[in-house]
């Protein structure tokens, strides 16, 4: 299996683990599209580190997961936003070798945010890392 290949599969299984959760009405790989149905969830691939490890290579993968809910109150949003990324992280890191694919997920943060322009979507992002030694 190539690298690249590898790299989708670990995508397509965090997919199915959040969509596992039952919380998103969609769930999105990329940022590219609008979220058209509330809870949504977002996907973002952001950097692969190499490190050499003897005659092999240690990688490691970093994603950022967005959530989106949309509240008419201010403290209610917040409120579901950190739920749902708590349900993320929960979810994560109930297997941390998302089934043999990786060595091990960390979750390294997870906050809300605002986004300006946006008066009742309420926004949140979560980090992780997977990790694994490939020849």
């Amino acid at each position: 299996m190539t690298l690249g290949e590898y790299y989708i599969q670990l995508v397509e299984k965090v997919k199915t683990v959040i969509e596992d959760t039952g919380v998103f009405q969609e769930v999105h790989v990329g940022w590219k599209e609008r979220p058209d149905a509330f809870p949504s969830a977002f996907i973002v691939p952001i950097e692969v580190v190499q490190k050499p490890v003897s005659t092999r290579s240690e990688y490691t993968f970093r994603f950022l997961v967005m959530v989106v809910d949309r509240k008419r109150d201010p403290l209610e949003g917040l409120k579901a936003v950190m739920n749902h990324l708590s349900t993320v992280s929960e979810a994560l890191t109930s297997d941390r070798t998302l089934g043999g694919l990786c060595l091990n997920l960390e979750v390294e943060s997870y906050s809300p945010y605002e986004r300006p322009g946006e008066m009742l979507n309420y926004w949140g992002s979560l980090s992780f890392t997977c990790l694994t030694i490939r020849d």
